[in-house]
């Protein structure tokens, strides 16, 4: 619980900056209305999880490398 809390505080502070993250992370939480600051102030409660789904994707190296050799030529 206090890992899902923590994860809402860190989507909450992260919307205005990555809003897709963000929205994947309410969702996941079971949250619906808009973010608001005040939120961050009160735990979610009992609330069920949302199935997980990935929300990031590692970074591959040979991708990266491919890319930087394309914009080089």
């Amino acid at each position: 619980t206090v890992a899902l809390n923590l994860f809402h505080q860190i989507v909450l502070y992260l919307a205005p900056i990555l809003p897709r993250l963000a929205a994947e992370g309410r969702e996941l939480l079971g949250a619906t209305a808009a973010p608001s600051w005040g939120e961050a102030a009160v735990p979610l409660g009992a609330r069920e999880v949302g199935k997980f789904s990935a929300l990031l994707t590692r970074v591959d190296p040979e991708r990266v490398a491919a890319v930087l050799a394309a914009s080089t030529d």
